[in-house]
């Protein structure tokens, strides 16, 4: 499961269109968190092991920065508040909004990342069958 929601975002790239469920946000946010301190620790290695890491650190801030305008998508805000990621205490505004539900149905983003997708009829899948 944890695989997969990373996975998810991997796929997604930088995309800032759609939403994202807090469950996707989190699960990548908390194996971010884990690599990003143990990838400081190599910086020291040798050069170019460090710029590696250097360009990996990029590309996780960049995949957290899509996420994270994807999340506040779903809670109904724009994308720009991320910005407040950059501001002293800003975060912790950020961290409130992210442990909101999203809104239900849906809104000027998209769909409801919750909902089941529905078939042309209108019926719910089921573990990607349509019911008879």
């Amino acid at each position: 499961m944890l695989h997969e929601q990373v996975a998810a975002v991997l796929r997604k790239g930088t995309d800032v269109k759609g939403r994202s469920r807090r469950s996707e946000f989190w699960r990548f946010t908390v194996v971010t968190a884990a690599f990003l301190p143990l990838a400081m620790l190599l910086l020291d290695v040798n050069a170019v092991l460090a710029l590696v890491l250097l360009l990996l650190i990029a590309c996780c801030l960049a995949f957290w920065l899509a996420t994270a305008v994807r999340r506040l998508h779903d809670i109904g805000r724009s994308g720009a508040w991320v910005l407040l990621s950059f501001v002293p205490f800003g975060i912790l505004v950020l961290f409130v909004w992210s442990v909101r539900d999203g809104e239900p149905g849906t809104n000027r983003w998209g769909a409801n990342p919750k909902s089941a997708p529905t078939t042309a009829t209108g019926g719910r899948l089921r573990d990607g069958v349509i019911p008879e």
